[in-house]
């Protein structure tokens, strides 16, 4: 999704990262038109990305249960060597790109978010799965959040009527806030 105007300006425009795309698509693209037209956040470029195995991509630790899991690190790599370069040589950018993901997607943000966290500025991770592997990431955000960054970085993370992910969010909001 580009902005309207897109073509006939020479604006350039930060980058939403939308996992699951092929499923969140329109609803977010339809998103950051309204909110954008109402100036409550800038245009924006929106980049839908679908997967094919969300086990293996958006999985951050390998269990035997699911073979192809494991393999976030190299999703991850992917994200940042070759589509988000893809995408800046491609169209007008500015350097501001957020990623979000819902559910197993919510989870890859986090991940995304600890293991490198100046890939991007902004962070949304909604009802992200954080018991995989047993309360996985939780136990990674105890070693790898930091005090401070380089440079300002926002994380929101939601939850819906899910009271199974509660227990892990509180753990992981507690690691945050402090």
């Amino acid at each position: 999704y580009t902005p309207l105007g897109y073509e006939q300006s020479k604006q350039a425009y930060p980058v939403l990262y939308l996992l699951d795309g092929g499923a969140h698509f329109h609803h977010a693209s339809g998103i950051v038109q309204f909110l954008s037209a109402q100036g409550v956040i800038p245009q924006m470029i929106v980049v839908a990305i679908t997967n094919v195995d969300r086990n293996r991509d958006f999985s951050p630790s390998h269990l035997d249960k699911l073979p192809t899991s494991g393999g976030a690190d190299h999703f991850l790599e992917f994200l940042s060597a070759e589509l988000m370069t893809f995408i800046d040589e491609q169209y007008r950018t500015v350097s501001y790109d957020i990623l979000a993901g819902h559910s197993f997607g919510g989870t890859f943000a986090t991940y995304a978010l600890l293991e490198k966290p100046e890939l991007f500025d902004a962070y949304i991770a909604m009802s992200p799965y954080l018991m995989w592997d047993d309360d996985f990431m939780v136990k990674e955000a105890e070693q790898k959040l930091r005090p401070e960054y380089e440079h300002p970085i926002v994380f929101y993370m939601t939850v819906g009527n899910e009271p199974n992910y509660y227990g892990a969010l509180a753990e992981f909001t507690q690691l945050v806030e402090t």
